[in-house]
């Protein structure tokens, strides 16, 4: 073939395959190319020349990927950079910990209740892989997490103690096993207990509503602990009652807590030790000191003391019993008698018994033509 012939070959093919003038380097290489295989046949040249037409476009989207990661790249680190700066917890996070921690304090055995928060964040820490692998191993973002942790079980403890007392108060109280019913559906996970543990957790409610009811006023008095108003907000997810203590855009409203009498609310952080959690901590460890009882709940004093303490519970605050309505036979029907007129005239007489609205279309044409006459 010419080799005019098959340089303008060659430049058809160079544009067909987009080599513009950033890309000569592709067009005279394929020249060059054609020069070492002028011993071939055209049609094996040119056929050489498409495929090494095909590398050269290769090579092209290769360098264009290139540029495109690099600056993917960059983006990425400034991004990293920024997280590093201003790490903050996932709204799932917060969930997680609010769900386990309610799992946490909601645990018939528990009895110490101020340390709740190092509890959560072991247990975490034991499945950080399936829930804050971008935690574990930053001791910045470690203190993060366990400050948040502080503040859900401090919000948590203030809505377990507010409804306990409500449990009891003389215009809230419900009975025992209703109160079971909310407390699991609110603080346990997946919001159902299974029977095996339903008798000790119905116990454990019973004492501490017991222990309500001992020290009420104190009880009420006692300041909650501090929770920050970004608090306020995700409860509404695990509950189906207003919180002061869920987290999100808007602050649920605080319930106030009736018990017959005005108690004092009390603003402000409970010195350490006087709050009402402490105070329930102490009193299980009196308790236990006591002759015969001991830390096993089954021993016989502890046994007695709760079957007491369940018995009087639903003695004092029992289930409303609503009566089914009465049935009515075919013989109490009544039937509508003769019906006299108010202005002297004739009356509307049945003498069957009339039904709903018929009847009283029927009492109404008759006053209707009494007025007319």
């Amino acid at each position: 073939m010419d080799t005019t012939v098959m340089q303008r070959i060659i430049d058809v093919m160079a544009n067909n395959f987009g080599y513009g003038d950033s890309m000569n380097e592709f067009r005279e290489g394929m020249h060059y190319f054609a020069q070492l295989g002028a011993g071939l046949t055209s049609p094996d040249l040119l056929t050489r020349l498409q495929l090494l037409g095909n590398v050269n476009s290769l090579a092209t989207e290769l360098r264009k990927m290139s540029k495109t990661l690099a600056d993917v790249c960059i983006k990425v680190d400034k991004i990293h950079a920024h997280m590093e700066e201003h790490f903050a917890l996932s709204q799932e996070q917060h969930m997680n910990i609010r769900i386990l921690s309610a799992d946490h304090i909601f645990d018939y055995k528990r009895v110490s209740f101020m340390e709740l928060q190092h509890e959560v964040f072991t247990h975490i820490r034991q499945h950080y892989k399936q829930l804050f692998a971008n935690v574990f191993g930053n001791p910045m973002r470690e203190k993060i997490l366990l400050a948040r942790i502080q503040k859900i079980c401090s919000s948590l403890r203030n809505r377990f103690r507010e409804m306990l007392i409500l449990s009891v108060s003389e215009v809230n109280h419900v009975p025992l096993d209703d109160f079971l019913v909310t407390m699991v559906t609110t603080f346990k996970r997946g919001g159902h207990i299974n029977d095996n543990v339903r008798k000790s957790t119905t116990e454990k409610l019973a004492i501490l509503r017991r222990w309500v009811l001992s020290n009420m006023s104190d009880a009420v008095a006692t300041v909650p602990e501090d929770v920050d108003d970004d608090e306020t907000s995700d409860s509404e997810e695990l509950t189906s009652v207003p919180a002061t203590e869920t987290g999100g855009t808007r602050a649920a409203k605080k319930r106030k807590v009736s018990t017959g009498k005005t108690a004092p609310r009390v603003s402000g952080r409970p010195k350490k030790g006087h709050c009402f959690w402490s105070k329930i901590e102490r009193w299980f460890i009196a308790q236990r000191a006591k002759t015969g009882y001991g830390d096993n709940l089954t021993s016989e004093a502890w046994v007695k003391y709760i079957d007491t303490t369940v018995k009087k519970d639903r003695q004092q605050f029992k289930a409303v019993e609503v009566l089914p309505p009465p049935s009515m036979n075919a013989d109490d029907e009544l039937e509508y008698q003769d019906v006299p007129s108010t202005a002297g005239g004739t009356a509307l007489t049945t003498g069957q018994t009339r039904n709903g609205m018929q009847d009283i279309l029927a009492l109404v044409q008759a006053q209707r033509d009494q007025t007319r006459r």
